[in-house]
């Protein structure tokens, strides 16, 4: 079952003066699985902070600024400054919430990025002709 954005929360994706030009756009379909939950729990957010307001949730921030916080993993106040449509009221007011919630919900996808790992081999599992690193040794003439 494929689930558009605007089933969740009432509002149509991309939703305001962008809507006619450039049509619906399905987060799901242009975000990673990793990435649409982030967003989705973004969008939480963000009907939390509207929900007392009594303001629309796109006022708070547009799916399409949430789905760019996701993109480019958002973690300072600085990511948000380079958000489209994003002005310092906004960064202001609800900023430290969203990069709070952003790396919260980007924790667990952080440890399936690649990772280097450098492994000591004991001495006295050593050959002759290995380094510690257990890697061959290149001997000078």
């Amino acid at each position: 079952m494929d689930i558009r954005v605007d089933d969740i929360d009432g509002q149509a994706a991309g939703s305001g003066g962008d809507r006619g030009a450039r049509g619906k756009v399905y987060y799901k379909e242009v975000l990673s699985p990793d990435e649409f939950t982030v967003f989705a729990k973004l969008r939480d957010v963000r009907k939390e902070i509207a929900q007392p307001e009594a303001v629309p949730v796109y006022t708070i921030f547009t799916n399409e600024q949430l789905a760019e916080m996701v993109k480019i993993r958002t973690t300072a106040k600085g990511d948000l400054e380079k958000i489209a449509g994003l002005g310092d009221a906004r960064i202001e007011k609800y900023g430290a919430r969203m990069i709070g919630e952003a790396k919260r919900c980007q924790e667990p996808f952080s440890s399936k990025l690649p990772i280097t790992l450098r492994l000591r081999v004991p001495e006295s599992e050593m050959g002759p002709s290995l380094t510690p690193f257990g890697l061959p040794h290149i001997r000078e003439r």
